[in-house]
């Protein structure tokens, strides 16, 4: 019965320990990345996720299990608690996340932006004409003008297409989309680009998600 007991009690504190060290682990990373990376860290944390997450998921099952075993009382005081409340803030979350709210989408076409500088073309679309057409929530914006230009718009969901009408296969442009002043994503082309951007969510990271797409002008 002792044995039997003990195995249960070691099952018990790893099956609870794996979802608590991956939990705090995950949000630990995305919390204190910001402090010390800035606002730009989402471009890397997938890199710290992939080998902190699992690691702190091996760690807390080791620690649960032997707690377990060993202090049973300690277990129901620490990890007990623990998995009870990320269990409610994970339904939490995942109700808020199904929440479509509308944020301020910046949309910059320039020939001029950090990843052009680093990829050097070899000539760039700047003072070449373009037509862009906006899509925010079902309404349909159409934009005529030269690089660089910006346009502003508050929207839930928006879809953008956009074309140079005299520039060449050789001169580069970039497409930057901010998200409440933050940078979602920089498409650098010298081709057709199109693209979809929306928001959805009102958790504390405020997720942006996107999809963009490159293909040749005809």
């Amino acid at each position: 019965m002792n044995k039997t007991a003990k195995a249960l009690r070691l099952l018990l504190g790893t099956v609870l320990g794996l979802p608590v060290g991956a939990l705090t682990a995950s949000y630990s990373i995305a919390i204190f990345g910001r402090l010390v990376f800035g606002p730009d860290f989402y471009q890397i944390a997938w890199l710290f996720q992939m080998f902190g997450v699992p690691v702190g998921a091996l760690l807390a099952a080791t620690l649960g299990a032997q707690t377990a075993s060993t202090r049973p009382r300690a277990f129901v005081a620490t990890f007990v608690p623990l998995a009870t409340f990320f269990l409610i803030f994970e339904v939490t979350q995942y109700h808020l996340r199904r929440v479509e709210r509308s944020r301020l989408f910046t949309f910059n076409i320039t020939a001029d932006s950090p990843g052009l500088n680093a990829l050097k073309p070899r000539g760039r679309a700047n003072g070449r004409g373009f037509i862009c057409r906006v899509t925010t929530d079902g309404k349909v914006h159409q934009l005529k003008g030269t690089i660089p230009a910006t346009a502003s718009y508050r929207a839930v969901r928006m879809h953008f297409h956009i074309e140079l009408t005299d520039g060449k296969t050789d001169e580069w442009y970039a497409i930057r989309i901010t998200a409440a002043d933050q940078l979602v994503d920089e498409i650098l082309t010298d081709f057709q680009a199109s693209g979809d951007v929306w928001t959805q969510g009102i958790s504390w990271w405020n997720r942006t998600y996107c999809g963009f797409a490159v293909k040749r002008r005809e």
